[in-house]
């Protein structure tokens, strides 16, 4: 029986460069179970490019973090032919998308679950014409992930860390916002905010657990959203949401959905997978179960095969 092919998508400037160098160090081991072939990214829109454009290969090996994954997962959803696997080896500064599939972030453990070739069919979020494949943060979180894409070369840090650091300086300067959400033709929240997360994943920012109930199989949006607080409270509560802890807050609010329109009074930064765009409205949903992943036992999937 003939191996499955796979391309590994090689995003050459993850973590530094230093993804690229463990990324090819695991390509004898994944050699043994697949038919392997090897590609760089060029840079910014080249892994979308590739893996709409990428013929005859069952696999897709994306070989960074979650931006990479941003960019790999809009190119397999806007392919007209049968869509090939994706798989992850996290090797960027954020893999919250290979953390939400269970994938280990130690290199050994991740080939073992790659070669072992779990896999799920999970869903996908869709803002506006843009596909996400975990995480899409309104207001604050994508003013600051915007900062961390200008930190993350000088500083050198990475995952909660470098959220942190990025966090402590838009707050300098921050400005909040009403937001306004509509699910099924009816108002849901129409508040001053900071911020509001709608997942399909758990967590973003390298290990916050935003929506820590949030399954990846399950057709539905997990949403947070958060009231307006004053800019001394965030410190404060803020370790309650890294870890997932904050319904108690009555500036929290939670809901499920499959999708939702949301109106920001002014135009806000929004984060999808942590890379960053501008909007003042948003038409959001969850296409079920639209890509087929490589998934170990620890995903957050809600049916277990």
């Amino acid at each position: 029986m003939s191996k499955p092919s796979l391309l590994a998508i090689i995003n050459p400037v993850s973590r530094h460069g230093k993804g690229k160098e463990d990324s090819l160090s695991v390509i004898p081991k994944l050699k043994e179970s697949f038919a392997v072939d090897i590609v760089e990214s060029e840079g910014k829109g080249h892994i979308e490019k590739i893996s709409l454009e990428s013929k005859g290969f069952d696999v897709l090996l994306i070989c960074g973090g979650d931006g990479s994954v941003h960019e790999a997962v809009n190119g397999v959803m806007k392919r007209k032919d049968e869509k090939p696997i994706l798989a992850y080896l996290p090797v960027g500064s954020g893999n919250d998308s290979a953390r939400s599939c269970g994938i280990p972030f130690n290199l050994k453990k991740a080939v073992s679950v790659i070669t072992s070739f779990k896999t799920a069919k999970v869903d996908v979020g869709r803002m506006n014409n843009i596909y996400y494949s975990n995480s899409l943060g309104i207001g604050l979180d994508g003013l600051v992930a915007e900062k961390a894409y200008e930190l993350r070369n000088v500083t050198r840090l990475k995952g909660v860390p470098l959220y942190l650091k990025s966090l402590q300086l838009v707050l300098k300067d921050w400005q909040s916002f009403t937001l306004r959400f509509e699910s099924e033709g009816k108002l849901v929240y129409e508040k001053p905010s900071m911020l509001a997360a709608i997942n399909i994943g758990r967590s973003y920012g390298g290990g916050f657990f935003v929506t820590p109930d949030a399954f990846i199989d399950d057709g539905l949006l997990d949403i947070c959203i958060v009231e307006e607080i004053p800019n001394y409270q965030v410190p404060i509560r803020l370790p309650f949401f890294i870890i997932g802890k904050y319904k108690w807050m009555k500036v929290a609010h939670t809901l499920r959905a499959k999708s939702v329109k949301v109106e920001a009074s002014r135009e806000v930064f929004v984060q999808l997978d942590g890379e960053t765009y501008r909007v003042k409205d948003a038409d959001i949903q969850v296409i079920d179960k639209a890509l087929e992943v490589v998934v170990s036992d620890k995903a957050f999937l809600r049916s277990k095969k």
